[in-house]
């Protein structure tokens, strides 16, 4: 019923950005296809705002060759358009197309803005091209007059510690001057990268640094508890849950979901809980590929693990609960029951992918022959026939 009333005098190109934007946030392809398919009924195909809105839905829900596309199809693309490209290639770990669209905008003597070199950056982070990343961070001002922001320290930082360069990352974060909610994403960074190499002594350091901000720091903390539990330092992560009770910390739970016919449906670690979901026929089908997955050397715990859980009430043993199979995994599951075969299965997930996840989506993209697209907290993965488009490199 909206359309009738756009098509009167509602349907503003800002109106239909902003819808978009929305589906974009949400990760809603379905709807985000139909609002496409409104722009250019009513005229606004052209228009520079909604091209950028659409190429960031697009690239949010998985689609990034259609972002491109509609890249393609602008004129004169403006430094936003421009700007909005670069960062969905830099999500989907394409780093040298993201230098190449940017050297085009260059040579059309085009003025980057702070976003676009962000945007630069992250793909060079998720691309391993850390020098390159580096030299920018490092010339940004003298080539483009633009000062580097604590967002793009915090991207540096990430970017050495994604490459496993943390005494790099630990001198660099020393040295930034950030206000409190900037300083607190920077150091939950490497203490992310910390814990993923096991450099306990670092993690030691930005995790204490991570305690010393009064704000939403419940994610950090409970990495600081698994670098513990990678190290066999049990007691220790029984700390750090037992402070964020004392203290009322909660950490928002892992959750994801899948889009079928225009239906979203979220499914919660350990619960496969949304109506129709078939949950039982979920379960089978995800023991059945384990089973496989065995087979073909896996040794992870398909999304099952033990962690210190703060919601859990006192009383238990002390050593964990058990959380069940990971929020991805049974979307994956209910979408290998319900789409098509030769249909790619899209995920998005609220939180950072989990290496156990990583690697048996990996191999599940192999076993059934299907193509997965996940997105989490940081970034695309697409995986196909064994493989991952990051490389194992995230």
């Amino acid at each position: 019923m909206w359309y009738r009333g756009a098509q009167c005098c509602l349907c503003t190109h800002r109106m239909l950005s902003s819808v978009v934007n929305a589906c974009a946030g949400i990760g809603r392809l379905g709807v985000g296809k139909s609002l496409h398919g409104a722009v250019l009924r009513f005229g606004h195909g052209c228009n520079d705002v909604i091209a950028v809105a659409l190429v960031d839905m697009y690239s949010k829900c998985g689609f990034y060759e259609y972002s491109r596309k509609v890249f393609d199809m602008i004129e004169q693309p403006s430094v936003i358009c421009y700007t909005s490209i670069i960062v969905a290639a830099a999500k989907y770990g394409i780093g040298r197309c993201a230098l190449t669209l940017f050297n085009e905008m260059i040579d059309r003597n085009m003025q980057p803005n702070s976003v676009t070199l962000l945007g630069v950056m992250h793909a060079c982070s998720h691309s391993g091209l850390v020098d390159t990343g580096l030299h920018l961070l490092q010339f940004m001002q003298r080539k483009y007059g633009i000062s580097p922001c604590a967002s793009h320290y915090t991207c540096a930082v990430d970017m050495l510690g994604q490459a496993g360069r943390l005494d790099e990352a630990f001198e660099l974060a020393n040295k930034v001057q950030a206000e409190d909610r900037d300083a607190l994403i920077l150091w939950s960074s490497l203490l992310s990268a910390c814990r993923t190499h096991r450099r306990l002594d670092l993690a030691t350091r930005a995790g204490h640094r991570v305690s010393e901000f009064n704000q939403d720091v419940a994610g950090a903390l409970v990495v600081m508890s698994n670098a513990y539990t990678s190290a066999g330092q049990t007691d220790n992560a029984v700390d750090v849950w037992s402070n964020m009770r004392q203290q009322g910390i909660r950490k928002d739970p892992g959750c994801s979901w899948i889009e079928i016919k225009d239906i979203p449906y979220v499914f919660y670690a350990g619960l496969v809980s949304p109506a129709g979901t078939r949950a039982d026929e979920v379960m089978m089908l995800l023991d059945e590929l384990e089973g496989k997955m065995r087979e073909k050397g896996y040794n992870g715990r398909l999304g099952s693990t033990r962690v210190f859980d703060a919601h859990e009430e006192d009383g238990e043993d002390g050593k964990g609960v058990m959380v069940g199979v990971h929020s991805e995994m049974l979307a994956l599951g209910f979408g290998l029951l319900v789409i098509p075969k030769g249909m790619t299965i899209r995920v998005m997930k609220n939180l950072r992918m989990c290496c156990d996840c990583h690697d048996g989506f990996k191999l599940i993209s192999g076993i059934m022959e299907r193509e997965f697209v996940v997105r989490d907290l940081n970034r695309f993965h697409h995986f196909r026939m064994g493989s991952c488009s990051c490389n194992d490199y995230w």
